[in-house]
């Protein structure tokens, strides 16, 4: 992602472009952080955890692929 973001904004040399980059992209890592927390915490429940890893590892073997486990 930051070859990406480096080769499409290679061209913007102000450094007020680059604080907007960075201003957005702490937004969005902001966001990203927030959306996993809270995700782990409605799996917080140890009994409901153990049933989620189940249900994905039973999907996966039953798939077949190596790519699902990870």
């Amino acid at each position: 992602m930051a070859v990406i973001i480096n080769i499409v904004f290679s061209q913007i040399t102000a450094a007020s472009s680059r604080e907007y980059i960075e201003g957005i992209t702490g937004i969005i890592a902001v966001s990203m952080m927030l959306t996993i927390g809270l995700w782990l915490l409605s799996k917080s429940n140890v009994h409901a955890w153990n049933r989620y890893i189940d249900k994905q590892m039973n999907k996966a073997i039953a798939t077949g692929s190596i790519i699902s486990f990870a």
